[in-house]
């Protein structure tokens, strides 16, 4: 019997709905001649967990958006006006989850989440411009602003419900209960900014913001960021009157700094959870995080040069460009041992762990190709490059690393998250098994360094354990990325397609590594795998024997047979690089074609603008990795997004997708 419940969906369809299991009863039927479902109780039918009569899982959504602002030019200062902005949003989100008894066993079963979210913002600054002397001209703006947010939560669940309706309504036996409020930020900061222009071609800009965030303790609130910026436009010289096939050429550069506090609001405070609940004993409270108060500003110091420029009356235009980003003091979440006292999963506390360094060139690239008529013909291509390396780690290995997690390290010298892995040798000609490459443990406890010894071991977990390699040139982040688009436009006609590409990262893809093994509780989707997999006729195949929950008998070098080895190593985060890809790919993100009517029909039937046109997303990819979809995203309070990037399970590809509508002015 299932105490919980089988949520259906994508998730259920990868792993646990086995399809030699019947959806519907071979024999049985209800009272009206209709088959029952097979087995609903097992959460392995994905027909009874998605029918809505059994199970739903709504979410409901409302946000309010409203901004007001005042202007007033001073009339006894030339140039100087004040402004004050004032926004305010509102967003609303509701959850309910339900299951009944068909696919839940004893009682029905319900889960209510809600959550208020308001912001509100204001600012008032002046801004004053004056031009003088002829060839001088600035423009100053100066003030201040203050966001405040808070949000308020409700969470319960139930079961024994009293009703029909999908909802908890009436509990008979609440099994958890949390309300509240939370998520307060209070942020404030002044600004000020010198822009000055010579001769409208030397440009420079000065900036200041000095920041508060109530996230961090009394001592860390407030940071300082400068910038500064110039600019040269070289095209309005003299000595450039005779090159007539640049139009526009400008030089400009910058450096300065931003700060960030996008962290959890209780980052200094010491928590408890009262979302737990212990077998019979009911809810109670839980340590949940253990406060820093030295944690503060995590600061990027930007440097841009580059240059912008228009040839051949302008058909051509584009940009070159160099950055060089280094972060200090990154804010994020370090993994702390349970002793600590922490009992909550995969227990961490924010700290400031180190310094980062970013840098690459950046290239933009726009013609015209035709503009003849009616006709007129662009196309755009951008590319940037980006190189990643850390500078600096606050622990004492200078290295984060959770094997438990995902194999990925992050270490001082080398790239964010690069893979860890035991290296992938093929399968053992006699026993059917997998076989990866020895690293000499000797010289890994004298040095640390990880070498090979040249021979082959069973891939069994105690060895997927030990034997792991770095891969510091295969990393989670890509090293190059862009897009390129073109667009046609004749007599209200348009058309334009919209191609994004990134490359240079590794994924591994751990979806198809956990369904390449018969074991409990997952499917195995490799068709493949049918006629594939080793055995006394086909010792050559690229997959192991097929044997239960990966247990084999170890053939010993002396010929001895270990009997039911275990290379389940899935419930660690060791694997070997067989299933460590390239994720370099080319989307057609969107193709357009529309029609607008001429001016003419408009003014006959009232409208100043009509357009009609279809739209489709994601209509192909050109990809040599094998998965689901190369364009992969890690989300997470934990901050997983950062260094955890390329660790993929099952997630759902981008939607391919298909519209029309119309567009009309009046």
């Amino acid at each position: 019997g299932n105490s919980n419940f089988g949520g259906g969906g994508y998730d259920m369809a990868n792993s646990n709905a086995l399809p030699w299991l019947p959806i519907f009863h071979p024999t049985a039927v209800d009272v009206d001649g209709n088959p029952l479902l097979f087995d609903p109780l097992s959460g392995r039918n994905l027909r009874a967990s998605m029918d809505r009569d059994n199970y739903i899982n709504n979410v409901e959504s409302f946000r309010a958006i409203s901004v007001a602002f005042a202007e007033w030019t001073l009339p006894w200062v030339k140039g100087l006006s004040l402004r004050s902005e004032l926004g305010y949003d509102y967003v609303y989100t509701s959850n309910i989850e339900w299951a009944n008894t068909v696919i839940r066993q004893n009682s029905n079963y319900a889960f209510d989440f809600s959550n208020t979210r308001q912001r509100l913002n204001y600012n008032i600054y002046g801004t004053y411009n004056k031009k003088f002397a002829e060839n001088h001209e600035i423009n100053v703006v100066g003030g201040f602003e203050r966001t405040t947010q808070i949000q308020r939560t409700r969470n319960i669940e139930a079961d024994q419900l009293i009703g029909t309706a999908q909802e908890i309504g009436t509990p008979g036996n609440v099994l958890r209960i949390s309300a509240g409020e939370g998520g307060e930020i209070y942020f404030q900061g002044m600004f000020a900014r010198l822009n000055y222009k010579f001769m409208d071609r030397y440009l420079f800009g000065l900036s200041y913001r000095y920041d508060g965030s109530s996230i961090f303790q009394e001592d860390n609130r407030y940071g300082s960021f400068p910038a500064v910026s110039a600019g040269w436009i070289i095209s309005d010289e003299a000595f450039m009157s005779g090159i007539n096939f640049i139009n526009f050429l400008k030089v400009r550069g910058s450096i300065g700094q931003q700060g960030n506090s996008s962290i959890d609001p209780n980052a200094t405070l010491t928590t408890y959870a009262t979302w737990g609940r212990y077998g019979n004993v009911g809810a109670g409270d839980l340590l949940n995080t253990i406060g820093n108060n030295e944690v503060t500003w995590e600061t990027q110091t930007a440097t841009d040069v580059a240059v912008d420029f228009e040839l051949l009356e302008s058909r051509i235009s584009g940009t070159v460009g160099y950055y060089n980003q280094k972060v200090e003091d990154m804010l994020y979440r370090i993994p702390i041992p349970q002793s600590s006292g922490i009992f909550a999963n995969n227990p961490t506390i924010w700290g400031n762990i180190g310094d980062m360094r970013n840098w690459g060139m950046e290239l933009q690239l726009n013609a015209i190709l035709v503009d003849k008529g009616d006709f007129r013909w662009d196309v755009g291509f951008n590319l940037t490059t980006n190189k990643n390396t850390i500078l600096k780690l606050s622990n004492e290995d200078s290295q984060l690393y959770n094997a438990a997690a995902n194999g990925l390290v992050t270490r001082v010298g080398n790239s964010i998250g690069f893979f860890r892995l035991a290296r992938y040798a093929g399968i053992h000609p006699e026993g059917g098994y997998e076989l990866i490459e020895e690293m000499d443990l000797d010289v890994f406890a004298e040095t640390g360094e990880r070498v090979a010894t040249g021979n082959l071991i069973p891939a069994t977990r105690a060895n997927m354990n030990r034997h792991l390699f770095d891969n510091e040139d295969k990393t989670n982040l890509p090293t190059y990325f862009g897009g390129f688009n073109t667009s046609v436009a004749w007599k209200g006609i348009d058309f334009s397609m919209n191609f994004s590409y990134q490359g240079g990262n590794y994924i591994f893809d751990n979806a198809e590594f956990g369904s390449t093994f018969v074991g409990t509780g997952n499917n195995v989707l490799r068709s493949d795998l049918v006629d594939n997999t080793w055995s006394e006729s086909n010792k050559d195949a690229d997959w192991p024997k097929l044997v239960w929950d990966r247990r084999y008998d170890v053939i010993n070098d002396d010929g001895t047979i270990s009997a039911n080895q275990r290379f389940d190593n899935q419930r660690n985060g060791e694997r070997h690089d067989k299933f460590l890809k390239k994720g370099d790919f080319i989307r057609l993100r969107s193709l357009v074609l529309g029609y607008s009517l001429p001016k003419e029909v408009l003014s006959k039937i009232g409208l100043t603008r009509l357009r009609v046109y279809g739209m489709a997303n994601n209509l192909f990819t050109i990809t040599g990795y094998d998965g689901y979809d190369p364009e992969v995203l890690t989300l997470g309070g934990s901050q997983n997004r950062n260094i955890q990037q390329g660790w993929v399970g099952i997630q759902l590809p981008q939607l391919r997708s298909y519209s029309v509508g119309i567009n009309i002015g009046f």
